[in-house]
């Protein structure tokens, strides 16, 4: 019988990671580093952001995850890391606070990030599949502008991971992810 990973064992993309990490180094610079992750979908970004955050959980001070799938997730993901930020459970009645009252809490989250000697977070921004520079929705429908969304100081770390290719212009380093070569193996012939 042969050794088959577990489905959650990440395997392959270890240039990917390493591209990442000198990227992100926290050590590199002090001013914020954004990468963009590009390519189509299900091919892997999401699952590559997540390894790189579990891999280099010990280099940041904070780590936070947000859905930016459209603008109304993206603030109510913000919005629920702020109980967090208070050393209080995560509010479990998020859904029934009102429009204004999350983006206060959001608002609350960056404010946090932009703090002066707070400099060394990875904030992921994911999905953001949907994106109008400014506040103009010229790319249709529930299009919004992800950089409403960056904290206000020039510091940190942010990964965004998108099948856009012009979020690159974002980013301070982008690349498109590409599909992991197949390899024959003579275990599963």
């Amino acid at each position: 019988m042969t050794n088959v990973p577990a489905i959650n064992t990440f395997i392959g993309r270890d240039s990917d990671v390493n591209q990442l990490w000198n990227i992100l180094q926290t050590q590199a610079s002090n001013m914020r580093k954004v990468a963009v992750l590009h390519g189509m979908g299900g091919i892997g970004k999401t699952q590559l952001a997540i390894h790189f955050a579990r891999q280099h959980k010990d280099e940041f001070t904070a780590i936070f995850w947000v859905n930016g799938k459209d603008e109304n997730i993206l603030i109510r993901s913000l919005a629920a890391i702020a109980p967090r930020l208070r050393d209080r459970p995560i509010d479990v009645v998020t859904d029934m606070k009102n429009e204004e009252q999350l983006k206060q809490e959001a608002q609350e989250v960056l404010k946090w990030l932009s703090q002066e000697k707070n400099s060394n977070w990875l904030l992921i921004f994911d999905n953001i599949d949907q994106y109008a520079p400014g506040d103009n929705d010229v790319h249709g429908e529930g299009a919004y502008d992800i950089q409403k969304y960056f904290p206000s100081a020039d510091h940190g770390s942010i990964i965004i991971t998108t099948r856009l290719k012009r979020l690159a212009e974002l980013a301070t380093s982008s690349y498109l992810l590409q599909r992991l070569p197949l390899k024959k193996d003579s275990n599963f012939l």
